[in-house]
């Protein structure tokens, strides 16, 4: 039997994702825009041009720019791939996710299911503060 302890970050992660997207949230990963703002309104302009304008409603995101975009090793174990410009990451440090949203419904869904998968979560319940899942810890 594969229990949370057995299993792989990325197995678990995915499982989260999946739980996520069940309980109706579009997960948008890796999102290329230099703010929450921005990106809430690009995707609500798109959304609104393929004729889905409710859709930014349920959208979940995380950025992938700014050398916050998460890769994985092949065992699993996930990382940030590159120098982001800023700092020079060693590898050791904790690796995190903000998950933004529009509205707060949906972001308690991805807390749910990220928390039900065994990641540690910080987030407080308000519409101003990201969803934060801790993916590895720091060593």
């Amino acid at each position: 039997m594969t229990t949370i302890a057995t299993q792989t970050i990325k197995a678990r992660y995915d499982a989260a994702i999946k739980d996520a997207k069940a309980a109706g949230v579009n997960i948008r990963q890796n999102v290329r825009s230099c703010c929450r703002s921005c990106a809430g309104y690009e995707m609500a302009n798109k959304y609104e041009a393929a004729g889905n304008p409710e859709k930014i409603e349920r959208t979940v995101w995380t950025f992938g720019g700014q050398g916050s975009r998460i890769s994985w090793e092949w065992d699993g174990t996930p990382y940030y791939p590159q120098d982001n410009g800023w700092t020079r990451r060693t590898g050791k440090e904790a690796v995190v996710q903000y998950w933004n949203f529009e509205n707060v419904e949906y972001a308690q869904k991805v807390y749910e299911a990220f928390k039900s998968h065994g990641f540690e979560i910080d987030w407080d319940g308000s519409e101003f503060k990201c969803v934060v899942v801790t993916l590895k810890g720091g060593e």
